[in-house]
């Protein structure tokens, strides 16, 4: 439950729910959403807003989990779980833009309230009000490529608990054979030109999406030359370590990767892996 209100925690909380799906029926899933939305409105009489936090933390994250952990289990495809989430999340895009008349505008006072505050002391350093106008031309694309890698990484959490439990290496084998494919690297490929010719911002908004996923298949693709090198773990952990510090140029090049990975197939030739 305390998950649920701790942005870090939540990918193991959706783990768990994808844990429980992919063990037993949507159904089993389905119950512990239930009797966590049902805990957590308990706590309205000791935490206001309480129940709002289940309502959305469950209609965004937990049955969304539910819906993927079964298609993972039925289809043993991560790659196609992810494929969806790609899609899911640039269509979330669109609907926003198509519903709120000026996204930039609705989210500036988000902004206002909760990042200007944690800036103030720098004022001097910059135009406070101008660097807020421009991250709000791009909060929508963030905010969702960011619900994608949460989500990503929660239901990799709840396939690499189920391997332990069955004492297989089941997710290590699927991420590093993980490849977008061809649908979402040709909406990748117009987006980033059309952006790139046009400018327009709800474009460049899906493109931050799509940098967020194709980062995932350039770590499949690290993954995959250290295992198939047989290289030190100590690679892997370089790459971890460099990407938030060299952000947001170090998340580009890797998604660059992933993005050439997809249409090259830099893996080839490509070996059964056990």
């Amino acid at each position: 439950m305390a998950m649920a209100g701790t942005p870090f925690l939540m990918p193991f909380s959706i783990g768990m729910v994808a844990l429980t799906a992919l063990r037993g029926q949507a159904r089993e899933g389905l119950l512990v959403t239930g009797g966590a939305v049902l805990a957590l409105a308990i706590l309205q009489l000791f935490m206001p807003g309480a129940i709002t936090l289940a309502l959305v933390t469950a209609a965004v994250y937990w049955l969304p989990a539910v819906a993927l952990a079964q298609i993972l289990g039925r289809t043993g495809s991560l790659a196609l779980c992810l494929q969806l989430l790609t899609l899911l999340g640039l269509a979330a895009v669109l609907v926003f833009w198509l519903v709120v008349e000026q996204p930039a505008r609705w989210w500036l006072p988000v902004l206002e309230q909760h990042l200007a505050p944690l800036l103030e002391a720098r004022r001097e350093e910059f135009d406070l009000a101008t660097l807020l106008s421009g991250l709000a031309q791009f909060l929508t694309g963030m905010v969702i490529a960011a619900w994608v890698l949460t989500m990503a990484l929660g239901l990799m959490i709840g396939r690499w608990w189920q391997g332990l439990l069955a004492d297989s290496a089941t997710l290590g084998v699927e991420f590093r054979n993980h490849r977008q494919g061809y649908l979402v690297g040709g909406i990748a490929a117009l987006v980033f030109v059309s952006a790139g010719l046009t400018g327009y911002v709800m474009l460049q908004n899906l493109v931050l999406v799509l940098i967020a996923i194709f980062v995932l298949q350039g770590l499949a693709l690290a993954h995959w030359v250290v295992h198939r090198r047989g290289l030190s773990g100590g690679w892997l952990l370089a790459v971890y370590v460099v990407l938030p510090f060299g952000a947001p140029w170090s998340l580009v090049v890797l998604a660059a990767v992933g993005f050439m990975d997809n249409w090259m197939n830099l893996r080839r030739p490509r070996t059964a892996e056990h």
